[in-house]
């Protein structure tokens, strides 16, 4: 993932800053059906890659939402650019309102087809960005810039690069996706569904987290390695024809479901190999090392949650396990479509955790262990009542993966590892009141960029108003002997929309709030980042403060110490 770094903010007459995303994030705006629109587009899409035959469930069709299409495809949210960057080459675009792509699923999976590499590059980031609309019960918003009619559009560029690779690039507002020539013929990041997946989550994950990337210890990146690539993961495992061959082949026990487990096979340069493996591969670390590469530390955060996945899943399904004679026995095939009905259903609802929890981390310096605090808390805060051991099987796995939330014992249980609320009561944010709020619609859309301000104002009177800004992860302005602290910096403020399995729906809004650091010492300035992500309740109450303050003198030692490991400064 490539990004520039950006700290600019509308200064205000008040103690704080608005970020220039929160009037920006009123420009992401996706397609409104009308009455008739059909809710769905089938598309045709390689499940894994082109090297997994149709008959072991190697295409699949992902029903994304409809919306009318350009040429490209070009809609409300992606544009599909089909310019060779290599080649040079302008390939046809696909066009899939015209008559012969007409038939259900679209164009045919072919590997010389260019029109199909844009079509599927459409369709797993489409499936993707809908999957982060269900589990955040808002619209996700880009952090690109607005372009014609003031919509903010992310571009794909199936042909982009010389490699099997892939990056997001938050500067051009795009995915580059790359292509490289081999002995048996080429191969295309856009026809690998877990590369398309995997960059596109980084493209979201940018957007909601506007300092997320800023690497202040060996986590922040590891971290958004590990989130691109569950949510991938998970994405895959909705097809279900793929996982009920797997099931029929080598039984119901996840642990030895090798190919299910794969991630990225068209990057690893060999066929039927995989770049990285849910179970982990020979030699590869299992616990948690701060001093591992980022993939490699990722690697140990999907295994953990990859652990709990299959734990779960067993305990879920251990009756039909036991009718198809165990887990390692190849599961007849109507049980077969049953487990890997069940396994899809599971997958769908472990993505949303990884994404809702994201809602729930602090703005910045986040840790591997904080994640899994953002877990159960968001998971609390929807289902109190965790009837199948969702949270205990994530708080185990991440024990034995050596996986700890600082400053809380891991075996204190759930309700010490959840996010408290406030020690004493916060101001309330009466302004911030559901019932003071002005909606675009939909409960859960802003009613435009000057309500988005207006609720920012708010937070920012919060944060800097009585009961002391140190609540809020926040230190006063000014310079302090080397430290110079700036205005603090209202990223966001989203709605937090959830619908629980007995049908109730919550509404809260989720703010985030920054604050730089700088650090002057007589090797350079090293700037650092602070802040808290508050959680607001219905009637305008402080419902969570989760800060992370950078006036921890021991913390912003090992923060400066990893900064400069990194920038030399």
């Amino acid at each position: 993932m490539r990004q520039a770094i950006t700290a600019r903010a509308h200064p205000t007459s008040a103690g704080y800053r608005l970020g220039p995303r929160v009037r920006a994030a009123a420009a992401t705006q996706p397609y409104r059906r009308r009455r008739g629109d059909p809710a769905h587009r089938p598309l045709r899409i390689y499940a894994v890659d082109p090297e997994l035959p149709e008959s072991d469930g190697g295409v699949a069709t992902l029903n994304v939402p409809w919306e009318p299409l350009d040429p490209g495809p070009s809609g409300a949210l992606l544009v599909v650019d089909g310019f060779d960057r290599v080649s040079g080459a302008r390939y046809l675009p696909a066009d899939l309102e015209a008559p012969e792509a007409g038939a259900p699923g679209g164009r045919a999976p072919s590997v010389d087809d260019p029109r199909f590499h844009q079509q599927m590059a459409y369709a797993v980031a489409s499936h993707v960005y809908a999957a982060f609309t269900r589990a955040l019960g808002r619209t996700p918003s880009f952090a690109v810039r607005a372009g014609h009619a003031g919509r903010a559009r992310l571009r794909i560029v199936p042909f982009g690069a010389r490699g099997v690779t892939g990056w997001y690039d938050r500067a051009r507002g795009e995915i580059v996706l790359g292509y490289a020539r081999r002995k048996d013929g080429h191969a295309f990041a856009a026809l690998s569904h877990d590369i398309v997946a995997h960059e596109m989550c980084h493209a979201l994950v940018d957007g909601l987290r506007a300092r997320f990337d800023v690497p202040m210890n060996p986590d922040v990146p590891a971290l958004h390695e590990a989130l691109a690539d569950l949510v991938a993961l998970f994405s895959r495992f909705g097809c279900a024809a793929l996982v009920e061959r797997a099931f029929r082949r080598t039984g119901s026990d996840l642990r030895r479901a090798a190919a299910l487990a794969a991630i990225a096979r068209q990057a690893a340069g060999s066929r039927h190999r995989a770049l990285r493996s849910a179970l982990g591969r020979r030699g590869a670390p299992r616990v948690y090392d701060a001093a591992l590469p980022p993939h490699r530390l990722g690697a140990v955060l999907v295994g953990a949650v990859y652990d709990a996945f299959v734990e779960v899943f067993e305990r879920k399904t251990a009756q039909y396990v036991q009718l198809a004679g165990g887990g390692r026995a190849p599961v007849p095939g109507t049980l077969a479509a049953i487990l890997a009905r069940e396994c899809g259903a599971l997958a769908r609802q472990f993505q949303a955790l990884c994404i809702r929890a994201i809602d729930y981390c602090p703005p910045a310096d986040v840790e591997l262990g904080e994640f899994l605090r953002a877990v159960v808390t968001a998971d609390r805060d929807l289902v109190p009542d965790d009837a199948w051991g969702y949270r205990r099987a994530w708080i185990d796995a991440f024990r034995r993966r050596g996986i700890h939330p600082p400053g809380v014992a891991i075996e204190a249980g759930e309700e010490a590892i959840a996010w408290a609320p406030p020690d004493t009561p916060l101001p309330r944010a009466e302004t911030l009141r559901v019932a003071a709020l002005r909606f675009g619609g939909d409960p859960a859309q802003p009613a435009g960029p000057d309500e988005l301000e207006r609720q920012a104002h708010a937070v920012g009177a919060l944060v800097t108003g009585p009961g002391g800004a140190w609540r809020f992860g926040l230190e006063a302005p000014g310079r302090r002997g080397n430290t110079i602290a700036g205005l603090p910096v209202v990223e966001s403020v989203r709605a937090l929309r959830r619908e629980a399995p007995d049908g109730r729906t919550r509404l809260d809004l989720v703010a985030e709030v920054t604050q730089e650091i700088a650090v002057d010492e007589g090797r350079g300035r090293v700037v650092l980042v602070g802040g808290s992500t508050i959680v607001i309740g219905p009637d305008g109450e402080v419902r969570c403060v989760i800060r992370k303050g950078t006036w921890n003198a021991e913390r912003r030692a090992s923060r400066l110490a990893y900064v400069r490991s990194r920038t030399g400064v």
